[in-house]
């Protein structure tokens, strides 16, 4: 007959020094790659904003050569609402970084880009391409929401989204060289807002797109705001 003796395993469990170490790399990894992987998203997110803008762009580019070369008013009716039937897509208009899904003045949808008033014009003064002396310069379309500071011109940061349309950019150089007071109540006038990596989505009167900080085009007198590149 044969004696079956207990086997003894080989096998040593971990110390509790040993899994605290491993937590802690794992800890290690998950800091760095975390703010990469979001880093990774918040482009590809950047990359989505810039093709609604892009299709944006070539929507007015559309409705200006139907229109004896004049760009769609700014408001009344609302530039975005003006170009819808060119575009045939209401989510172009919604940015994929912009938290808030409250929908647009006088329509069902939300509309995260602001367009600039200068480029787009009003009633007593529609704007025609060859208005423009420098159209790959000139601002048309940015990401929208933030609300201007009609004090200093800049866009405050901590401010929250206003609700509300978001049709035009603050004047920043209305009446002379001072601000509209206007500004800091009026929910149709918004500053750029740097919802990608603090960077703003913006679409020239030319159609091309670019990725640009506020502050690189959205200050008084800036000749990226102003028809002709020479302000009023």
């Amino acid at each position: 007959m044969f004696h079956l003796s207990p086997h003894k395993s080989s096998r040593r469990a971990f110390t509790l020094i040993e899994l605290l170490v491993v937590i802690a790399i794992i800890a290690i990894l998950a800091a760095i790659l975390f703010p990469v992987f979001a880093r990774a998203r918040e482009n590809a997110r950047r990359s989505s904003c810039q093709s609604n803008v892009k299709q944006i762009g070539l929507g007015v580019l559309q409705y200006a050569q139907d229109y004896d070369e004049k760009y769609p008013l700014a408001h009344t009716p609302s530039w975005y609402v003006t170009i819808q039937p060119y575009l045939k897509s209401e989510q172009i208009y919604k940015c994929p970084s912009d938290s808030d899904n409250t929908s647009a003045s006088g329509v069902a949808y939300k509309v995260s880009y602001a367009g600039c008033y200068d480029a787009l014009g009003d009633s007593n003064q529609p704007r025609t391409l060859a208005s423009f002396d420098s159209p790959a310069s000139m601002v048309m379309v940015t990401d929208g929401g933030k609300q201007a500071d009609a004090t200093t011109g800049t866009v405050s940061l901590n401010s929250p989204d206003k609700n509300g349309g978001l049709r035009v950019l603050i004047d920043v150089h209305h009446g002379g060289g001072t601000f509209d007071a206007a500004a800091t109540t009026d929910g149709n006038w918004m500053g750029p807002s740097p919802r990608h990596l603090e960077t703003v989505t913006v679409g020239f009167v030319d159609g091309h797109v670019k990725s640009l900080k506020p502050e690189k085009f959205y200050y008084l007198n800036s000749p990226m705001m102003y028809r002709n590149n020479k302000g009023y």
